[in-house]
């Protein structure tokens, strides 16, 4: 996607620390959902708060961003179904949290003298 101009025209210099190319929304409300919502689902997933709680929060952000009042959510309509969290390793678009960029640690030194071998470096 680099290779777009549009695409070029909004995103910065690659970030090593965050591992993405940072862009802003030419919306800053927008941003400051993203924020929001990344915020409350890294704090109940840390507080192994319930997935219903955890959305009514995240709909009420939304909405108040929005500048609207948010409806009462029905809890007799909520699904019994099993559903992965979006911040699991495996999901496809699940983009790593600032909790999870920070487990991954500091980067190894490098080896001035590496030998390959099969199963890695020695």
């Amino acid at each position: 996607m680099l290779e777009l101009d549009d695409v070029r025209r909004l995103v910065g210099p690659f970030d090593p620390q965050s591992l993405a190319y940072p862009w802003k929304n030419a919306d800053p409300r927008l941003d400051a959902l993203s924020e929001t919502v990344q915020e409350i689902a890294a704090a109940a997933e840390r507080q192994k708060e319930s997935r219903p709680a955890t959305f009514e929060r995240i709909w009420k952000a939304a909405h108040a961003a929005a500048g609207l009042p948010a409806p009462q959510i029905d809890a007799s309509t909520q699904s019994q179904v099993g559903v992965p969290f979006l911040s699991e390793p495996w999901y496809c678009c699940a983009e790593p949290t600032r909790d999870q960029l920070v487990s991954i640690g500091v980067p190894k030194p490098v080896l001035n003298k590496a030998v390959a071998t099969a199963d890695g470096f020695v």
